[in-house]
């Protein structure tokens, strides 16, 4: 497993996300008032206006499909880089570009080597509740609208 599966399933949250947006949620219309246009307006256009409905995605509650896609494919991501065989082969990775610095190679080293190791920390902290209801409080929030 490599940078193919990281990009796999970053591909999968985008696409379950488009997918979830169409499935289970409730829909609102919002219906524009001919009180709201201009009234050097014409009648023709008054009445388009006023026969305008668009429809408005509305999740309802944070268990939606969204928020729960959400919450599965970062849990998914988390355990994957919580491995200790993945951290290794992207160490690896890290070492070979470092390898390609020449004089600034052990610096990258040490700095990649540092880094790497704080990072994987800070996402075995990761809990997929949490972050997908701070992420942009796009997925899990209550009462969100989507256009």
């Amino acid at each position: 497993m490599d940078f193919k599966v990281a990009s796999f399933l970053l591909l999968l949250l985008i696409v379950t996300c488009g997918a979830a947006q169409g499935q289970g949620n409730d829909f609102v219309v919002l219906d524009l008032k001919t009180t709201e246009i201009g009234e050097d307006a014409s009648p023709m256009y008054k009445e388009q206006i006023a026969s305008t409905k668009i429809p408005v995605t509305l999740l309802r509650s944070k268990h939606s499909s969204l928020c729960s896609a959400c919450e599965n494919i970062t849990s998914e991501a988390v355990n994957f880089l919580s491995e200790k065989q993945i951290q290794d082969k992207i160490r690896t990775i890290l070492h070979d570009t470092c390898s390609q610095t020449f004089s600034f190679e052990q610096k990258c080293l040490e700095t990649m080597d540092s880094y790497a190791t704080l990072v994987f920390a800070k996402i075995a902290e990761i809990k997929p509740a949490a972050f997908c209801k701070h992420a942009r409080g796009w997925f899990c929030s209550t009462y969100r609208w989507f256009w």
